[in-house]
């Protein structure tokens, strides 16, 4: 049986979720899984903004809906693990790390670990990382307009700047990399 612990939690776009195949190994223990890049991901990890929030009447379920750029995606919770998503208000961005799951049709993600993020760097620095990951995300098996690209005014600038941190430096880790990518392109 897998211990669910020592899974490792792989970045993805919300949309890999919403359009990747979601799957289960044979045996009654396995987790199911979205197949992304090559990688059999049974427990992912998003940064997103919560879009919504809803808690019923006894508070025996509730769920947010989460927006990384890519998709919309909701995070369910029921009876004692609502405390996990009580404190989050329309606006918040999260770390989710959680089970893709589906259910009549619905792709859904399970929590098992929601932080606040307090500085939208981490939301930038995510897109970052998984734009080089995995490239501009797709949704529907498509690629869509990359949403990073929008959200810094002068594209050329956008392009030369990371064009000179990346290539011209290669000695450096991607974690470092990005860092500069962050420096060069924050206007404060």
């Amino acid at each position: 049986m897998e211990n669910k612990f020592g899974q490792v939690a792989y970045k993805v776009w919300i949309s890999d979720i919403i359009s990747g195949d979601l799957n289960r190994d044979e045996g009654e223990f396995t987790s199911p899984f979205i197949v992304v890049n090559g990688f059999k991901a049974s427990k992912i990890n998003i940064i997103a903004n919560v879009v919504e929030k809803f808690l019923n009447e006894d508070k025996s379920f509730g769920s947010i809906t989460l927006d990384d750029g890519s998709g919309v995606i909701r995070a369910k919770t029921w009876k004692e693990d609502i405390s996990k998503i009580e404190r989050f208000n329309i606006g918040d961005i999260v770390n989710v790390i959680g089970r893709p799951r589906i259910y009549n049709e619905e792709r859904y993600i399970v929590p098992e670990f929601i932080k606040k993020i307090d500085d939208p760097n981490f939301e930038l620095l995510r897109k970052l990382e998984l734009f080089k990951l995995y490239g501009k995300p797709s949704y529907n098996g498509t690629k869509i307009e990359n949403k990073i690209s929008k959200e810094i005014k002068n594209e050329d600038l956008y392009e030369d700047i990371v064009e000179e941190v990346i290539i011209s430096d290669n000695t450096e880790s991607d974690r470092q990399q990005i860092i500069k990518l962050i420096d060069a392109l924050d206007k404060g």
